[in-house]
């Protein structure tokens, strides 16, 4: 994936390889990371740039490192109200040609598709929840049909409101949303991401990593933001490096 160093800290270059192969595998194929980490928002926005194939003039990547050319489609789901501020935070520096779309949870209409829900419940009272999946799974569907020559990775997609959905809604809710999500974004090769800025060892995290193909884990040490990588199905597992 975009963001992924090829650690140096790794076991051995036999491991370093391995390590890159499997981020090409995943990235061709679809993939879906939990990046985790509390309190460290301006390493959480740096990461999310990388893995959505933003580039930056302020950021350390260069051209040859950051395939940002192969993006078709850019989605971000946020709990954020002002999508504009969200979505100019993905602006590249160069002008190509990539479509943005931001999904505000704290704007979307609770009344559709009433048909998903159980007829007792009145129409404006519908789980957010539940229609957020369903603008989520649209978006991906319209990029799917757009794009017949759908490129792998064509599809970045970054859900950054996973507290407050957390916080609003019942854990099992939440993991079904993700499920879907996750699932969805890896049928269309896409490459997904989400933030859940608490620590490595919190409850929410052991539950939902389980839906990951790689965890991004976030530090501050000596004034350094730096990142560790998991691979789950490879059973590896990084040293720390800057982010």
């Amino acid at each position: 994936m975009d963001s992924a160093p090829v650690p140096g800290g790794t076991a051995d270059t036999e491991r370093e390889t391995t390590f890159a192969q499997t981020l090409d595998a995943l990235k061709r194929e679809g993939s879906s990371v939990l990046v985790v980490g509390s309190g460290r928002q301006r390493a959480h926005e740096a990461v999310c740039r990388r893995l959505a194939g933003v580039h930056r003039e302020s950021d350390s990547e260069t051209p040859e490192t950051v395939d940002s050319h192969g993006v078709q489609y850019r989605l971000r789901v946020t709990d954020n109200a002002d999508a504009t501020t969200s979505a100019d935070s993905w602006q590249d520096c160069t002008n190509q040609p990539v479509r943005t779309r931001t999904i505000s949870a704290a704007s979307v209409d609770r009344s559709r598709s009433s048909h998903t829900y159980p007829p007792e419940s009145p129409p404006g009272e519908k789980p957010l929840i539940g229609t957020l999946g369903l603008e989520i799974i649209d978006a991906i569907d319209e990029f799917d049909r757009e794009t017949a020559d759908c490129k792998p990775a064509g599809l970045r997609l970054c859900l950054d409101s996973l507290v407050t959905l957390l916080d609003e809604h019942d854990t099992d809710e939440v993991f079904r949303l993700l499920h879907l999500v996750t699932t969805t974004t890896t049928h269309v090769r896409g490459v997904g991401h989400v933030h859940l800025p608490l620590d490595s060892d919190h409850d929410a995290v052991a539950l939902l990593e389980p839906l990951f193909d790689a965890i991004v884990e976030l530090r501050r040490r000596d004034g350094i933001d730096e990142q560790r990588w998991t691979l789950r199905d490879r059973g590896l597992v990084t040293e720390w490096v800057p982010v």
